[in-house]
């Protein structure tokens, strides 16, 4: 989600797409989706 991509870059989130690309990446690693 925007808050785990923003804790881990430091960075707002630019959209929809990288959260998605983000969540993908994560959500295997134990982060729950949105």
């Amino acid at each position: 989600g925007p808050l785990v991509y923003r804790a881990l870059t430091g960075a707002e989130v630019p959209g929809d797409l990288v959260d998605t690309l983000v969540d993908a990446v994560l959500r295997p690693a134990g982060e729950p989706g949105r």
